[in-house]
């Protein structure tokens, strides 16, 4: 493993060599395509990635902008760029082996049944892809110019789309509701880390902010948390390499190919929001509750993205986003015992903060810190009548139930299996992580199957919600893959099929 760099201007991220992607979720921009590509035989790929460097967008910058252009590759994509055997050997074993690419790891992240690998529409052994286009568009029209331009590039180089049509993806707008929301009618990106750039930029800048994690947390070849740099991949220091101003590696041999790039994970999750609903609908009854309340109880927060454990009475504007100033609670501070936001509850599972079983809590924060995600993922498909309003959903008056719809999951990190993998397997799929029960996994996207249940604590005794009641999976994964999406000049290394 490379030691880490002193604590200097070595540490110091180069923003403009950086996908934007890493900084800004793009809120001006909001419709979004994807595009999974496979590269057939007699690929034109320098050339290819030539052209796209031309498009792509780099750099962190507060102003907006008016399109956007990014590109991340599969291992399988980047032994098709002609990337050698020892420096794919860099990559983590999760990003080589690929999502689907054993049973073990489709078992930890709970890809079973109708989730598993062999039923996906693209992803996996059976559908694999070698690189991922994500454009950004202020409008439908300008988005549909970028797929055309970017697909007829693609084509002329005989590299093929491998869905039967880009993912398209946009935050659903209806009913005065402004704010970025899932098809469940959640408020979504919440709770993201941020990050100490700068070797002389503070840690916080407030009591009120979370701590700043180190750039190594999301992009390679940076110093992360635990004072470490995660394996990167390195290439020979020839004269092209260090004209690029890849970095050198301390023995002076190799340059570091990973240095400013991050691991994309990329999951299309379809949601059954009336199955929800109507689930919700009768563990309200159990509860005694509201249908939004018995809603908060399973996601840990109000469909406006307040938290149960410091708002545990409903808001009275629930369409009015909750403000992200209130969002630095703690759970064993504000909710110990779960009574207002369930120990088993998807955001508290997802990031348990201070409240880690078997630890305190300044202990439990640190070890949260190492497993944190940057999400960038956002809804497809047209909402349900009436949404976010579930009364209004569960009378289902036009037929759209039965359309397509989820979330493109998309995240960042510099280590799969630290952070992405970790959250999945550990904290959402484990029954044995929380309330001392077996058999209990994350109620919205856990691993749920006979026998499954949820807790929610009740007076006089708590309240179980089990599988015969149908607690059961309301979302099933519909393709995936893990992606490796590089800094600027590792791609224009990569365009180089003479390097």
């Amino acid at each position: 493993m490379t030691p880490p760099p002193p604590f200097d201007a070595d540490y110091d991220v180069d923003h403009d060599d950086v996908q934007r992607l890493a900084w800004t979720g793009y809120p001006e921009l909001p419709v979004a395509s994807y595009l999974p590509l496979a590269f057939d035989d007699g690929a034109r790929l320098g050339a290819w990635l030539d052209g796209l460097l031309r498009r792509l967008t780099t750099g962190r910058t507060d102003a907006p902008t008016t399109g956007a252009t990014h590109v991340a590759f599969t291992h399988r994509g980047l032994v098709g760029l002609g990337l050698d055997e020892r420096t794919r050997r860099g990559f983590s074993p999760a990003f080589r082996e690929g999502m689907a690419g054993t049973p073990h790891r489709s078992w930890d992240m709970g890809d079973l049944d109708a989730s598993a690998p062999g039923g996906w529409t693209w992803g996996g052994k059976d559908k694999p892809v070698d690189a991922l286009l994500m454009l950004f568009a202020r409008n439908r029209d300008e988005l549909d110019e970028a797929v055309k331009t970017t697909s007829a590039a693609a084509e002329n180089a005989k590299i093929r789309l491998v869905t039967a049509k880009p993912l398209d993806a946009a935050w659903p707008r209806a009913n005065g509701v402004d704010d970025p929301r899932e098809h469940f009618g959640f408020a979504d990106g919440l709770s993201q880390p941020k990050y100490r750039l700068r070797h002389d930029e503070p840690e916080k800048r407030d009591d009120r902010e979370e701590a700043r994690l180190p750039p190594g947390e999301l992009l390679l070849g940076y110093p992360n948390a635990a004072a470490t740099i995660v394996p990167t991949p390195t290439v020979s220091a020839t004269a092209f390499a260090r004209g690029l101003g890849l970095r050198l590696t301390p023995d002076g041999e190799r340059c570091d190919l990973g240095r400013g790039g991050s691991y994309l994970v990329f999951r299309q999750l379809e949601q059954d929001v009336i199955g929800f609903w109507e689930f919700v609908e009768r563990a309200a009854t159990s509860l005694g509750s509201s249908l939004e309340h018995a809603a908060a109880k399973m996601v840990g927060r109000w469909q406006n993205g307040a938290p149960l454990a410091t708002v545990p009475n409903q808001p009275a504007h629930m369409n009015v986003l909750f403000p992200t100033s209130g969002d630095n609670f703690r759970y064993v501070r504000d909710d110990a015992d779960g009574s207002r936001c369930p120990i088993g509850a998807h955001v508290r599972r997802s990031n348990p903060r201070d409240a880690l079983p078997g630890l305190r809590e300044r202990q439990s924060l640190a070890s949260v810190q190492r497993h944190r995600i940057l999400r960038r993922g956002r809804p497809y498909g047209a909402p349900v009548a009436g949404w976010p309003d579930p009364t209004a959903m569960l009378q289902r008056t036009n037929g759209q139930p039965g359309d397509e719809r989820g979330l493109h999951f998309l995240c960042l990190n510099a280590d799969i299996e630290q952070q992405f993998e970790f959250i999945q397997a550990r904290w959402l799929n484990d029954p044995t992580f929380v309330n001392g029960f077996t058999n209990e996994v994350d109620p919205m996207i856990g691993r749920t199957r006979g026998g499954s249940h949820f807790v929610v604590p009740k007076e006089p005794t708590p309240c179980l919600i089990a599988a015969p009641d149908n607690l059961r999976r309301f979302v099933t994964v519909r393709g995936g893959e893990y992606f490796f999406m590089p800094s600027l000049r590792a791609l224009k290394y990569l365009a180089r099929t003479d390097r």
